[in-house]
């Protein structure tokens, strides 16, 4: 969980256990001023969770519409999963070599190294032959040029981040209503902390 007040004084543990959800990125504090957090639930945890036999993002959806999730059961333990798009990210960006990359597809599809035994999250082809085309796409724009690693993992967090300019912008536009101001958080998000 990120705190999302400025200035917050390390507190921030206490209050969010006495809140009440308000989405899947914000909570309340029982002040009426919300504040952001990041609840964001990555692909990693839930899909493994959810070939253990528990599902997290089912049970997310329920409290985001109201509802208590049902109890689930205790997870199976000791399943491996692997994100094999990740896996030639991460080959194409230690060494910037494409032999590092061929490596990584050879080990990839034929499930062996860090791959034997686990069970692909994002791109399961033999689920869904169609996930090949955006894993094929990624390793053939990581043999035309491994430098490419950085600038696509780059690209992605850049499409999604909340920047230095953004929280400027809430700002003044929280400022320029005065029922708005002191009634949001946006104008107590500190832009050097992202």
């Amino acid at each position: 969980m990120t705190r999302g007040r400025h200035g917050d004084d390390g507190g921030w543990p206490r209050r969010a256990a006495l809140t009440t959800t308000n989405g899947a990125n914000g909570v309340e504090d029982g002040t009426e001023n919300p504040f952001f957090i990041d609840a964001n639930p990555r692909l990693v945890e839930p899909m493994n969770a959810l070939l253990s036999g528990v599902d997290l993002a089912g049970a997310l959806l329920e409290v985001s519409l109201g509802r208590s999730p049902p109890r689930q059961a205790e997870g199976k333990a000791c399943v491996l999963t692997r994100l094999g798009m990740m896996g030639l990210l991460d080959a194409a960006n230690r060494r910037g070599l494409r032999r590092d990359v061929v490596r990584e597809i050879i080990l990839l599809a034929s499930g062996g190294g860090r791959y034997r035994g686990a069970i692909e999250e994002l791109t399961p082809v033999q689920a869904d032959p169609r996930c090949a085309i955006p894993l094929c796409a990624v390793a053939i724009r990581l043999l035309l040029s491994p430098s490419a690693s950085a600038r696509m993992t780059g690209d992605t967090v850049r499409s999604y981040s909340l920047t230095s300019e953004t929280i400027r912008r809430l700002q003044e536009w929280n400022a320029a209503d005065p029922h708005r101001a002191g009634s949001s958080s946006a104008t107590s998000i500190d832009p050097r902390s992202h």
